[in-house]
């Protein structure tokens, strides 16, 4: 499903490329005409050439001549691709996508109206729609009330939503780690309740949730979300988790 304020556009870009993966109907015409002439003039035996000679015989509209026209009208990447690709390999990549893309259609739609910028917040109701409204933002009306600010730069959501999401995200890490390391846990990543210590069978594998470690200079962030602890190796590993925004990736990363 498309939302409302959602780019058009980007229905028709393939998946890989961030878009919604739909094919252009007049585009598909056109290489299935290029497709078909290619494979008239090169295809030996009785029934095509006569299909060829029949076409030939056209004095307009013929499939040489739209193919000939629509050759300069679609770029050649993407008419080379609709003829390398097989029955096999197009229902391949159409099982994959589906087996990815488990999400309903709404809220598809949404992320993507989230990602253009086009949900329908203060600051784009002033900026884009034109109309006379304060564009501050409801929680915290200090900042302007974008998808960027909501998603993560607002004080107020930061002390209840983003530390909801930051766990969640934080736990999905735990649980996989877990598993590689056969603790058991539940089934379901959405289920775990990560405990604040957990060992593997042998005892030497032990992984810490949630635990202050002590340093010879005081730090604040003395505390990050998970510890791994390799007894064989004699090694631990620190992981904090963060989910910023696209701006804040940078600092993050230094952080």
């Amino acid at each position: 499903m498309l939302h409302p304020k959602a780019d058009v556009g980007r229905l028709y870009i393939p998946r890989k490329d961030g878009g919604r993966g739909l094919i252009d109907v007049e585009t598909a015409f056109k290489t299935a005409t290029i497709g078909l002439d290619h494979y008239l003039k090169h295809k030996e035996g009785q029934y095509p050439n006569q299909v060829l000679e029949h076409e030939r015989s056209k004095a307009k509209n013929s499939i040489s001549k739209n193919a000939t026209k629509f050759k300069r009208e679609v770029t050649m990447p993407e008419i080379q691709n609709r003829e390398d690709k097989s029955a096999s390999e197009n229902a391949k990549a159409l099982k994959h996508v589906s087996k990815m893309n488990n999400l309903k259609g709404e809220t598809e739609g949404l992320l993507v109206a989230a990602q253009d910028q086009a949900i329908n917040t203060r600051n784009y109701q002033k900026v884009i729609c034109g109309q006379q409204v304060e564009s501050k933002c409801r929680m915290c009306s200090q900042h302007e009330e974008t998808v960027d600010h909501i998603v993560s730069g607002c004080e107020v959501l930061a002390k209840t939503e983003y530390i909801s999401r930051h766990n969640n995200a934080a736990a999905y890490l735990h649980w996989s780690i877990c598993k590689d390391h056969d603790i058991e846990v539940a089934n379901k990543w959405y289920e775990h309740e990560p405990e604040t210590v957990m060992h593997n069978k042998d005892n030497n594998i032990t992984i810490m949730w949630d635990m202050p470690v002590n340093t010879d200079r005081t730090t604040t962030a003395n505390k990050p979300d998970i510890i791994v602890k390799d007894s064989v190796n004699a090694t631990c590993k620190l992981i904090d988790t963060t989910v910023p925004s696209d701006r804040n990736i940078a600092p993050k990363e230094t952080e």
